[in-house]
């Protein structure tokens, strides 16, 4: 099969998205750290965003909604062998950015190397939203998509491979990522 660099569907009903809506009001945010090789920690120049305390396991039929991304990215694999282990629900306010990174780290033992999928869902944003585009590239120094979601609409792709938040700078954006990993 051919290499796909990503897939772009809406998996998540306005009900589940309503949910998470609801509860990431009843729940505390921080400042989102990054993990990397070399450093863990908050490191606004890196990323700047907030980060609501959401765990996966509190919305089953969401995880299961996101796994059917797998079969839709690539129909070769099977939905039953992957998890979802991870949600951060994030609000990007003006500033907010992610530089160019990847979800998979690769260091022995460390849970960021089981990562397989990234996905991100666009849970709400602002009218007057500027920047805060989502960018994927083929290969690291390779060709750039800008990616355009919708409210409700999520995009999958192997957690190898860059992406980037651009700054905000106007409005806000709120987006649920979820990781996706292989069974053992």
């Amino acid at each position: 099969m051919k290499d796909v660099i990503f897939t772009q569907s809406s998996v998540l009903t306005e009900d589940m998205i309503d949910d998470l809506k609801y509860f990431k009001d009843t729940v505390g945010s921080h400042e989102a750290s990054v993990v990397n090789s070399k450093q863990k920690g908050v490191y606004k120049d890196q990323r700047k965003a907030k980060v609501k305390e959401i765990s996966h396991t509190q919305f089953p039929d969401i995880c299961d909604a996101l796994l059917d991304l797998v079969v839709i990215h690539n129909p070769e694999l099977f939905k039953e062998k992957h998890y979802v282990n991870e949600f951060n629900y994030l609000m990007y306010e003006t500033g907010g950015h992610f530089i160019k990174h990847r979800d998979w780290i690769g260091r022995d033992g460390d849970i960021y190397n089981n990562r397989i999928f990234s996905t991100i869902t666009l849970i709400n944003r602002s009218d007057d939203l500027e920047g805060g585009n989502l960018l994927i590239w083929d290969r690291e120094d390779g060709n750039v998509t800008q990616i355009e979601l919708d409210i409700g609409e999520t995009v999958i792709f192997n957690s190898r491979r860059f992406h980037q938040v651009t700054p905000i700078i106007r409005g806000t954006r709120e987006v649920l990522v979820a990781w996706i990993y292989l069974k053992k």
